[in-house]
């Protein structure tokens, strides 16, 4: 290998590096940002007129559903800078820490911090599901005109449709077990095209 190559792969593997540490951060810094913002949306979900507190309601669906998508896009990420890793450091040493470390999450993916992120977000998304199925259902219970139960009912459902669906979100794209497969996949896919220049 020629020592141009071995200096660009080498900057390339310390860049990866860095940006896997410096995402890894950022998961912890965003779920952190998310819970102070949701912490906030509770009291006034609480305190807040019918008419404010589907607003309020909708706020916080939208926000663990953000919360989600956010997650699966860094994780993405993470999968493909630890499969680059990987290449990297086969160049150079045939077993080294990347290689071992991708067979050894194939095999305990609880150990990852994805896995971790996901169980946070299940138990979030089951709170803010029963606190808003509570907090509708003690409404319901003191409405005595029928249009307004209509509205609260269609609310109440397309809240739980929602908070459904952010579970099943959840468990697609933060499955790392499913999740470095696909990613995988296509990253070999586009690795096997062949090109003399790197176009956009």
């Amino acid at each position: 290998m020629a020592d141009e190559i071995k200096n660009m792969l080498l900057i390339e593997y310390q860049e990866l590096s860095t940006s896997m540490r410096s995402l890894m951060g950022y998961r912890l810094t965003i779920l952190g940002f998310c819970f102070t913002i949701i912490g906030v949306l509770f009291p006034h979900i609480i305190s807040s007129e019918p008419n404010k507190r589907f607003i309020f309601e909708a706020f916080l669906l939208f926000i663990i559903f953000a919360l989600i998508k956010t997650m699966s896009s860094i994780t993405r990420h993470l999968i493909v800078y630890a499969i680059r890793l990987k290449e990297i450091e086969s160049s150079f040493i045939s077993n080294g820490f990347w290689c071992k470390w991708g067979r050894y999450l194939k095999k305990s993916p609880k150990d990852s911090k994805t896995k971790t992120i996901s169980l946070i977000l299940y138990i979030l998304n089951s709170i803010a599901l029963i606190f808003v199925l509570f907090f509708n259902i003690i409404e319901y219970g003191n409405i005595d005109e029928k249009d307004k139960e209509l509205t609260l009912l269609i609310f109440t459902l397309i809240y739980t449709v929602g908070f459904i669906y952010n579970f099943f979100r959840i468990y697609k794209e933060l499955s790392l077990k499913t999740k470095w497969k696909v990613v995988k996949k296509k990253w070999r896919k586009a690795s096997k095209k062949k090109k003399k220049t790197c176009k956009a």
